[in-house]
């Protein structure tokens, strides 16, 4: 029987009994209609370790009481940061979701000069939780025990001077492909630039490039943002990670 796998943002003591937040309570006894008893895995996002733990309910209370813990390591040895223009909602989620799956450790997102539904300020905050709650998601799914990175940058020019040292990659027609593609950078962190729909600016494009960014072509056809996020990521795991 498959036993639920659940992020919890406090720490995890074994013998101490917590109260998972409502949201998660709601989920826990309304959806999945938990029973006394019933075993549950937590991870706090900390460590390496998942904590085995026991539901109690008295009537409208629930706690968790963890009670054994088990070392795992599932992330990966590269340290992948997706550099994602907004795009489309669902698209944005779905790229974030499989990245997260496939290992990626940060992601920051950024309104292009072509991007069709930026993100205002006005939203910015509920837009955050809502991206962060789909990493939550995928790393509980996946067995992942670190929550990746999440950071919003309100342009282009913002985005290039947020972006920290490493093997700095933009996918781009005009490239190298990645057969031919050696990396000249040891430290295994790459940064992956990723266009909205309709592609970077060739102003952007230009910024990027005397921002050190090299071009990547990943083939003839025309990929949609959260494929090329998928693709790149799958790629440099089976070539320089652990697929």
């Amino acid at each position: 029987m498959r036993v639920s796998r659940f992020y919890i943002g406090q720490d995890l003591v074994l013998s101490q009994p917590l109260e998972p937040e409502q949201t998660l309570l709601h989920y826990m006894r309304n959806v999945l209609r938990l029973n006394k008893g019933a075993e549950v895995m937590l991870f706090n996002g900390q460590n390496d370790q998942d904590f085995r733990a026991l539901v109690d309910i008295q009537r409208k209370t629930m706690t968790l009481t963890p009670f054994e813990i088990i070392e795992k390591r599932t992330e990966s040895p590269l340290d992948i940061h997706l550099l994602l223009a907004v795009g489309k909602p669902d698209r944005i989620d779905l790229a974030l979701q499989k990245a997260t799956e496939l290992g990626v450790q940060q992601f920051t997102i950024f309104n292009a000069e072509r991007s069709q539904t930026p993100i205002r300020a006005n939203r910015l905050q509920k837009k955050l939780a809502h991206l962060q709650a789909v990493i939550i998601s995928a790393c509980e799914q996946s067995g992942r025990n670190r929550i990746p990175a999440l950071d919003f940058q309100a342009d282009f020019s913002a985005m290039l001077s947020h972006c920290s040292d490493g093997q700095r990659l933009m996918l781009d027609f005009a490239g190298q492909s990645l057969q031919n593609f050696q990396t000249q950078d040891s430290s295994k962190r790459f940064l992956c630039l990723i266009g909205p729909e309709g592609g970077l600016s060739n102003d952007e494009i230009l910024q990027a490039e005397s921002a050190g960014f090299d071009r990547l072509y990943l083939g003839p056809r025309v990929l949609r943002m959260e494929t090329a996020a998928i693709t790149v990521a799958s790629l440099l795991q089976q070539r320089y990670g652990d697929i």
